[in-house]
C-alpha cells in the first residue's frame, strides 16, 4: 500500500505555500495601489499649485503624471482641461473634459467648462447642450444659467436669454454682470425701461461699472433724458482710464448732446 497520506501531506504543504505566496502578492499589489494613488494625488496637488500660480506648462506636466499613475483620475483630467483652456488649446481641453465626464457622468463643472470651450470655438449648439446638462445635474448653479444666457443671447434667442438671466439673478441677486447682460437683451427687444432699470441695479452693485454707465447714458439720451445722459457720460470719462475707445465714445456722445 502506497504512502498516500504522505502524498496528501505534500499537496497540503504545496497548497499552503501557494496560498501564502498569493496573499503576499495581493498585499504587494494592494500596497502598490495605495502608493500609486498617493503619488497621483501628490502630482495632482502640485499641478493645482502650479495652476494657481499661472504656470500652466508645469501644471499640465504634473497632471500628466497624476493621470499616468491613475488613469481614472477624473479631477486630473478636468483640471488639465482647465489649463489647456487657459492656453487656448481648446481641442485638448475638450478631450480632457470628455474623459472627465466619461469617468464621472455627473461632473457638472466639466459640462459647464466644456460648454465654455465650445462657446469660445463658436459652437453655440454644443455649448448650450453642455450648459443644459450641467443645469440638469445641478439646477442651483447661477453661473451656468448665466453662461447659457450669454450663449442664447449671442445666438439671437433673446427670450430664452432673458429667462436664464432671470434664473441667474434669482439664484445670485448680487451678480452685476447678470443685470448688465439682461439689460443688453432687453435693449435688443426694445424694452428700454427694463434695460435702464437693470443698468441701475448693475451700477448699484458695482459703482465703477463703466460699460453700464455708458449703455445707460445711451438709453437715457435716446428717451430724451439729456441731463442724466450727460451725467452718465461724464462718469464714463471719470472711470475710463486707459480704455481709449470708451473715453472717445463717451466724449463723442457728450459733444452730440451738448450741441443739441
Amino acid at each position: 500500500m502506497e504512502k498516500m497520506p504522505h502524498k496528501y501531506k505534500h499537496i497540503k504543504a504545496i497548497l499552503l505555500a501557494l496560498s501564502i505566496f498569493i496573499s503576499l502578492v495581493i498585499m504587494a499589489i494592494s500596497t502598490m495601489g495605495c502608493n500609486g494613488v498617493t503619488n497621483a494625488e501628490k502630482y495632482y496637488n502640485s499641478g493645482l499649485a502650479y495652476y494657481e500660480k499661472g504656470d500652466l506648462d508645469n501644471a499640465i506636466s504634473d497632471f500628466n503624471q497624476a493621470i499616468t499613475i491613475n488613469p481614472d483620475y477624473a479631477d486630473a483630467y478636468y483640471n488639465r482641461g482647465l489649463a489647456y483652456y487657459d492656453k487656448s488649446d481648446f481641442d485638448r481641453a475638450i478631450s480632457d473634459y470628455d474623459q472627465a465626464i466619461q469617468l464621472n457622468p455627473d461632473y457638472a463643472l466639466a459640462y459647464n467648462n466644456r460648454g465654455n470651450t465650445y462657446f469660445n470655438k463658436g459652437d453655440l449648439d454644443h455649448a448650450i447642450s453642455d450648459y443644459s446638462q450641467a443645469i440638469e445635474i445641478n439646477p442651483s448653479d447661477a453661473v451656468v444659467y448665466y453662461n447659457r444666457a450669454v450663449a442664447y443671447k449671442k445666438g439671437g434667442d433673446l427670450v430664452r436669454a432673458i429667462n436664464d438671466y432671470d434664473q441667474a439673478i434669482q439664484l445670485n441677486p448680487d451678480d452685476a454682470q447678470a443685470y448688465f447682460g439682461r439689460a443688453v437683451a432687453y435693449t435688443n427687444i426694445g424694452n428700454l425701461d427694463s434695460a435702464i432699470s437693470d443698468y441701475d441695479q448693475a451700477i448699484q452693485l458695482k459703482p465703477d461699472y463703466n460699460k453700464a454707465y455708458y449703455n445707460r447714458g445711451y438709453l437715457l439720451a435716446k428717451i430724451g433724458e439729456t441731463a442724466n445722459a450727460i451725467a452718465d457720460f461724464n462718469k464714463v470719462l471719470e472711470l475710463c482710464g486707459n480704455d481709449t475707445t470708451m473715453c472717445q465714445n463717451a466724449q463723442q456722445s457728450l459733444q452730440v448732446l451738448e450741441e443739441k
